[in-house]
């Protein structure tokens, strides 16, 4: 097998060190120094990669050899001899052969052959070499390349259909004469391939996700953005989207606007029940507090007992004409004695013809 492809470079590379190390190289010797230590990283990559391509290509080898068994017309079979004589697979390099089996390939229909064909005669080295190829006539060579182009485009190609407008853009088409008739023609191709953008392609999946989950201000938005790109479609996608949002935030307006009132009577309301207890919290203190003022006058001066002690008082209180069947010694509630007795001295003085005794 012959030398790879990374042997051109490795022998440029070198060459390049070698010259300037002749001419005397860098002044400054801190500089040499990562100079050489870069270099060395360097080789040692080239190096390896050198070795990964030899190891890929030894394999490669095998399995061509072993498509070419079969010795048949088949497009593997066609495919695997391009690659064998154009890289050098087990036999010398023969980039005559390789151009031929590469136009067998274009020929039944493989979209890459006829994509590269499409290169060549526009002027690529692609890495063979084809007799029809005319060096002084550059037009043909391009109509060539229309041709190949036009056929990887019709087989699903991105890049053929690309290279194929530009080629109409041109004027290698001699069907479209005016200006006006080459963009008419190649405005769709390039929208189309515009599309394959990955930016656009996930503004636009973003875009029918809004859609799908009702966020109608995100895809319009989005249809904005789409629509100054140059996709044209978004333009009425757009207007669309801005409608339905138009209603949308009215039936939003309407439904805050329910929410809204709603929710002020229930702050009114319960604003009234707080005032209401509050009420009703000092009109409860005033009328115990009133009521301790009472008891404190009705009992002042009595000794706190129990309800029985109390009735008994009040009783007393209201009939003291009854003072001497009532009051005996020994049947006295736990009250002070003396207050009471100056009670009833007090009331008995109103009625002299009242007798009383108690006990001191």
């Amino acid at each position: 097998m012959t030398e790879n492809i990374l042997d051109e470079q490795m022998n440029f590379f070198n060459t390049k060190n070698n010259k300037e190390q002749q001419e005397g190289g860098p002044n400054n010797e801190s500089n040499g120094m990562w100079n050489d230590e870069n270099d060395e990283m360097i080789k040692k990559y080239m190096k390896d990669l050198n070795d990964d391509l030899n190891k890929s290509l030894k394999n490669a080898e095998e399995y061509f050899h072993k498509a070419i068994r079969n010795n048949d017309d088949s497009l593997e079979n066609i495919l695997a001899k391009y690659n064998i004589h154009k890289f050098g697979l087990g036999t010398e390099k023969n980039i005559e052969l390789a151009g031929i089996y590469l136009k067998k390939a274009a020929d039944k229909g493989d979209n890459i052959s006829q994509m590269l064909l499409g290169h060549y005669y526009s002027g690529s080295d692609i890495g063979i070499k084809l007799n029809d190829y005319k060096d002084d006539d550059k037009i043909e060579n391009l109509r060539k390349s229309y041709k190949y182009y036009k056929m990887s485009a019709q087989n699903g190609n991105i890049i053929s259909l690309y290279n194929k407008s530009i080629l109409i853009l041109k004027g290698v088409n001699p069907k479209y004469k005016t200006f006006n008739e080459k963009c008419e023609k190649t405005l769709k191709h390039f929208h189309f391939i515009g599309l394959f953008n990955e930016r656009l392609y996930m503004l636009t999946k973003l875009l029918r996700r809004n859609y799908q989950f009702k966020d109608y201000t995100g895809s319009l938005l989005l249809s904005i953005m789409l629509s100054e790109l140059g996709d044209h479609a978004h333009n009425v996608n757009a207007s669309m989207l801005w409608t339905l949002k138009r209603k949308t935030m009215q039936q939003f307006t309407e439904k805050y606007n329910i929410v809204e009132n709603l929710k002020l009577s229930l702050i009114k309301e319960l604003k009234n029940k707080e005032e209401k207890e509050k009420e009703k919290r000092k009109n409860n203190i005033h009328n115990v507090y009133n009521n301790n003022n009472s008891n404190n006058s009705n009992i002042n001066g009595y000794k706190k007992c129990d309800k029985n002690c109390n009735d008994n008082v009040r009783k007393n209180q209201k009939d003291l004409n009854q003072i001497d069947h009532t009051i005996v010694k020994g049947d006295t509630p736990y009250y002070y004695e003396k207050n009471i007795n100056e009670k009833i001295k007090r009331i008995y003085k109103k009625n002299k013809n009242a007798s009383y005794s108690f006990s001191k």
